[in-house]
């Protein structure tokens, strides 16, 4: 009777676009046989850059889509429901999904 709330990208860079998600809170929906509800914020890198501590005046947009159930069980159900998920997200957000890693 919880939900569980999972940022997938892992950190927040100041390039804009979408990371690659890390696979752990799809395994957790697969596992359960619970949907993923995408939530995409809009806006949070121009008010709080990274690397910034104090964030700036600015408009945030927060989107709930709708829900998205794995569509079997296993490795390529948890990739599947990832990719899913990331496009939604990058869709709502107007930010290309990128496919660089986290370099700090």
């Amino acid at each position: 009777g919880l939900s569980v709330l999972v940022f997938p990208e892992g950190t927040f860079v100041r390039a804009p676009g979408i990371l690659p998600f890390r696979l752990g809170g799809f395994k957790a929906a697969v596992d359960t046989g619970r949907p993923v509800i995408p939530v995409t914020i809009r806006g949070a890198r121009e008010i709080l850059p990274a690397y910034a501590w104090l964030p700036e005046p600015g408009p945030i947009t927060v989107t709930v889509s709708a829900p998205i159930m794995a569509e079997e069980d296993g490795w390529r159900a948890m990739v599947r429901l990832r990719d899913r998920t990331r496009a939604e997200i990058s869709r709502r957000s107007g930010e290309p999904a990128v496919d660089r890693s986290y370099t700090p």
